[in-house]
């Protein structure tokens, strides 16, 4: 686990951190995604934001399944799943029995 990131806060900067570490700090809300973060071979005191490696965590507020009446083809019915794999018949067969 190597540790390349730096975190700059108040007047001083921290570190260095694992970008495993720096995601635990985001997640945890000790930092946020607009933190300065450096690493050897960036020039500059960046947002974690602008980071790739945080991308997942940082987007993580965008939707990420639409809204069913987005959908135009809506799933299909348990039925029409047995038809094509029929081996699942006998657990819908399963489900029967407890309920």
């Amino acid at each position: 686990m190597d540790k390349t990131w730096f975190i700059f806060q108040s007047d001083h900067h921290l570190g260095p951190f694992s970008t495993v570490e720096v995601l635990e700090m985001l997640d945890s809300g000790k930092i946020d995604d607009e933190v300065p973060l450096w690493k050897e071979g960036v020039d500059n005191w960046r947002p974690l934001k602008e980071f790739e490696e945080f991308y997942p965590i940082a987007d993580e507020e965008e939707e990420i399944l639409p809204d069913v009446e987005d959908l135009e083809v809506l799933p299909p019915n348990v039925e029409e799943v047995i038809d094509l794999f029929p081996e699942l018949e006998e657990i819908d067969e399963q489900l029967e029995v407890v309920e």
